[in-house]
């Protein structure tokens, strides 16, 4: 299907080569030419639930977590890629303002992310951290309710699917104007999908039985054959761009009886250090980390906003389910990059210093309120329905890496059984996403290289 909306420029809507539960795949037309602004529609699924009420996908990201990787290929040759797409998108999510998030984010991405504040907050004592926290409640936050339709049907249906701008995925498009396929030949997007268990993760719901990706369709704009044709080729010499690139360490879990219910011993500090071999050689501009809870009960809740009681404590999963990065106490971190740390003293210290460090590198953030405060059950340091999640850190590298190196340190809190405070001891996986520069040079005959700065 195509439509001609100038002289210059047809608009293609493009069927995939091939598609199935696992993966998708579109390739453009050799010999071409397109704009780069490149964008999937009818991104998302259906699902089938044990007891039939239908769930939503994660309110941040909406039904495109329905996608686990995507990679973006010149024949072989691998231009760009996300490849934990849920965890990298999901950061991605929030960082937009509140009232993009209530406006075209919601009607695009199909998303629930936008919030309004009601009520009054109510504080105790201020709160010193260390030592202990006492308990405290915030303002009652009500989402925006734009979207009322279930975005996980059971059946595949038109308006609960979502549209994705690929240049907001891929740093090479974005840094692009345009794409001649005469070059890169063989052009071609992947998309892989998540199962059944990892889906059951990321919608409202965990008892998902079966899930079937929506056969999505891909919008292109090809230049026509004519002077912008000929001067787009003949101008493009490649691209500089900053891919997302990924690692990823294990934060071991806390012993339960590592902390005990006393007074010097119900909170104890435990500090890892990790080398990290997935950026050396390469120019880092900023690394991003974000950390995954493995404990299922530290996502789950039994009084969800939106399913009120639904169908028991274990099928309700809380905000963003179990890929948001939970909160820790008294958590510290520290880049040491070639030998040197990267940040001041003991690194990044207390949530408000690591939340203005991640406010000064992103373009913006949208979150609820106390959302980088811990969650604990006994003592309480917040009031909150839904497990916090928000705990995201932003730290500028701008620096050739031959070594790099994580120091992270928590500490683990007391709990009368397994599940009590067990965010602040389960074991974490670091997911390290770091912005890297690249350059694809076109060589006089017409093929191409690629390199890292």
């Amino acid at each position: 299907m195509s439509n001609l909306y100038n002289s210059d420029i047809t608009t293609r809507i493009l069927e995939a080569a091939n598609h199935s539960a696992q993966r998708t795949e579109f390739r453009l037309e050799n010999n071409s030419c397109y704009l780069s602004n490149l964008r999937l529609v009818n991104v998302g699924g259906s699902t089938t639930v044990n007891a039939g009420d239908q769930p939503n996908a994660n309110f941040a990201q909406g039904p495109r977590s329905v996608i686990r990787q995507i990679e973006l290929y010149s024949g072989n040759q691998l231009l760009d890629q996300i490849v934990d797409f849920n965890s990298w998108d999901l950061y991605k999510s929030i960082l937009g303002t509140n009232d993009y998030q209530q406006s075209a984010g919601c009607a695009l991405r199909n998303t629930n992310w936008g919030l309004t504040n009601e009520g009054e907050a109510t504080w105790a004592d201020p709160i010193p951290d260390p030592p202990a926290p006492r308990q405290n409640s915030y303002y009652s936050t009500v989402r925006n309710y734009l979207v009322t339709e279930k975005n996980l049907p059971d059946v595949a249906a038109e308006k609960e699917q979502a549209w994705v701008s690929l240049q907001e995925v891929f740093s090479f498009l974005n840094s692009s104007i345009h794409l001649p396929t005469g070059i890169l030949k063989d052009l071609r997007i992947v998309i892989l999908y998540n199962s059944v268990a990892q889906m059951n993760k990321l919608s409202d719901k965990n008892d998902i039985a079966i899930f079937n990706p929506s056969r999505p369709l891909l919008v292109a704009d090809e230049i026509n054959p004519g002077p912008m044709f000929d001067s787009f080729v003949k101008s493009y010499r490649g691209v500089n761009y900053t891919p997302v690139e990924g690692d990823r360490v294990v934060i071991k879990a806390i012993a339960d009886d590592a902390v005990e219910d006393t007074e010097t011993g119900n909170n104890k500090e435990f500090s890892s250090n990790h080398l990290l071999s997935g950026f050396t050689g390469k120019y880092v501009e900023k690394l991003v980390l974000t950390l995954q809870g493995t404990v299922a009960s530290t996502w789950q809740n039994p009084v969800s906003r939106v399913h009120t009681g639904g169908r028991g404590a274990t099928y309700n999963n809380a905000n963003v389910g179990g890929r948001g990065s939970p909160n820790q106490w008294r958590q510290q971190i520290q880049w040491r990059v070639n030998g040197s740390n990267k940040l001041p003293r003991t690194g990044l210290v207390g949530k408000n210093r690591t939340l203005a460090m991640l406010a000064d590198n992103t373009p913006a953030y949208s979150n609820v309120p106390a959302s980088n405060w811990v969650s604990l059950q006994d003592p309480t340091e917040v009031l909150n329905t839904d497990p916090a999640f928000a705990n995201y850190s932003c730290v500028p590298i701008e620096e050739n890496v031959q070594e790099l190196q994580l120091t992270y340190s928590r500490y683990g809190i007391y709990g009368a059984d397994a599940e009590t405070n067990a965010a602040t001891r389960q074991q974490l996986f670091a997911n390290v996403f770091g912005l890297v520069r690249k350059s694809l040079m076109v060589r006089p005959d017409g093929s191409f290289n690629i390199m890292y700065a």
